[in-house]
């Protein structure tokens, strides 16, 4: 449901209740990236990844998504990154980085997969 992960780059490592350690990758065009995540979803409408190893973002690297409902109907969907580039590939991407492409890129993949829970509740 969410484009950037390849279900053939994906393996679950461990989860439990509230949580799930996975390592996800995918082809980018400066080559395979991966990260391994730790998520945690034990608040309600919250939901985390803490990077603890990556070729892309250093350890302690987050990303989190948080949805609440908003007055008159729906919800106000927030996602807040920190995201520090590190290692070889983190570098060669460095100067267009704080172009805020990443930030489009979210966007859009937060509108794909929301479409694509609508499309199941359907």
């Amino acid at each position: 449901m969410w484009p950037d992960v390849h279900l053939e780059h994906l393996e679950v490592h461990e989860r439990g209740e509230t949580f799930s350690i996975v390592t996800e990758g995918n082809p980018w065009p400066i080559g395979y990236v991966w990260e391994r995540l730790r998520y945690e979803w034990s608040e309600p409408g919250v939901l985390k990844a803490v990077v603890l190893a990556s070729n892309l973002f250093k350890p302690g690297s987050t990303w989190q998504l948080s949805a609440r409902p908003a007055p008159g109907g729906g919800a106000r969907v927030e996602v807040t990154a920190v995201r520090n580039l590190g290692g070889f590939k983190g570098r060669l991407i460095t100067p267009v980085f704080p172009l805020g492409l990443a930030k489009q890129s979210v966007a859009q993949h937060l509108r794909h997969f929301l479409a694509a829970l609508e499309g199941e509740q359907s």
